[in-house]
């Protein structure tokens, strides 16, 4: 992003607020910002063969292939964390981005500007960490969440055994903060006396930041209904803070679902925001992550991804149409794909053909304690 100096500016406020929330990538006065625009376009276009084509798809040669390592190397040694399986098209759009920042035209010269400046692998570190997240985001999905997950959890909900929920790669908290809202909701509605706990995890701590403060723009209003907004949220000045109902619900903690045991006694996982990103082999390895953390009783333990699992039944009484699909083996599995999203209902060793698992979740937890090895207990410990 770029942003005029507000030295210079006739109105401040906006050039300042971009910069206060640490968006933008270059502040410059207006002539020069007309300069820098042309030379990042300039950039772009010799970026172009290592972004890739349109559809998403991204080659990269041997030469390329051997940069790619060395950068990851040093993000791995300085951060700890390995994206070497996180999908290519994605890392190097993401690359791109940094390296027409920093004036590189080939990975080899990138290679060579962050061991000449170690800030810049923590600057690429945030760059890929794609925080892309909003409140109630897909309101037919979180529908079905709360008529097919969250009412029956509800409904079943025991004295003394709270409903605990993760939420891997929750970013700025809007995902988190929804599920407890919706819960809340059905909560009051039933009357019932039931303890709420919900983990969101990130490796990305700035953005863990924001959801802990749980203070968000006046620009939530596009996505919480008023009746929401004025029952959850508290109006301050130019933002919105959570309301302490809501907040008191959440533990925000620093985990790597790639790398740190998992949360355990889960009745519900939810991962919007990364699975997406990961390659098919590392996708299949979070799915035994995700088996670990579920309850040993399959009572409506359920997972939901950038593709929502979602009950068949529910699908077709809402679309009558339906058509199914992937039936070769219709005692175990039954598939149907609507509005973008695949709807699997059945056995839960089954896996999709985007390999990734499917709901109900269950198997043995080897983790004896309530919390799971090394996983942030209640307090973020």
């Amino acid at each position: 992003m770029l942003v005029q100096d507000p030295a210079e500016a006739g109105h401040e406020g906006m050039p300042r607020a971009a910069i206060s929330a640490e968006i933008a990538d270059i502040v410059l006065p207006v002539q020069e910002l007309a300069a820098r625009l042309v030379e990042l376009a300039q950039h772009k276009a010799r970026l172009a063969p290592l972004m890739g084509s349109s559809s998403g798809e991204a080659k990269v040669s041997g030469d390329h292939e051997v940069a790619l390592k060395r950068i990851f190397d040093l993000v791995r040694v300085r951060t700890g964390h390995d994206f070497s399986r996180y999908k290519r098209a994605t890392i190097l759009r993401r690359l791109a981005r940094r390296m027409q920042l920093n004036h590189c035209t080939g990975l080899e010269q990138y290679v060579a500007y962050l061991r000449e400046k170690p800030e810049e692998i923590q600057s690429l570190f945030d760059d890929l960490l794609i925080s892309v997240t909003t409140f109630f985001r897909d309101p037919l999905a979180w529908e079905s969440v709360r008529t097919q997950v969250i009412i029956p959890l509800v409904e079943r909900s025991k004295p003394k055994q709270p409903i605990r929920v993760w939420v891997p790669g929750c970013a700025t908290g809007e995902e988190a903060y929804t599920l407890a809202i919706l819960f809340r909701e059905e909560i009051a509605r039933r009357d019932v006396h039931c303890d709420l706990v919900i983990f969101g995890s990130d490796v990305d701590q700035i953005a863990l930041a924001t959801a802990r403060d749980g203070i968000y723009p006046n620009s939530i209003a596009a996505d919480v209904s008023e009746q929401r907004l004025a029952r959850y949220f508290r109006a301050e000045g130019d933002h919105y803070r959570v309301a302490t109902e809501i907040r008191d619900c959440v533990v925000f903690a620093v985990h790597s679902v790639l790398r740190d045991p998992p949360f355990s006694k889960l009745h519900l996982i939810s991962c919007r925001n990364l699975l997406i990103y990961l390659d098919r082999e590392l996708q299949q390895q979070l799915q035994s992550v995700f088996r670990y953390g579920v309850r040993d009783d399959d009572t409506c333990s359920s997972a939901f991804r950038s593709r929502p699992t979602l009950s068949l039944r529910a699908r077709r009484q809402a679309i009558p149409h339906l058509s199914r699909t992937g039936a070769r083996r219709r005692t175990a599995r039954e598939a149907c794909t609507i509005a973008g999203y695949t709807t699997i209902a059945g056995d839960r060793r089954t896996t999709a053909r985007s390999g990734l698992p499917l709901t109900p979740l269950g198997g043995r937890d080897p983790y004896r304690d309530a919390r799971g090895a090394g996983a942030p207990d209640r307090a973020g410990r």
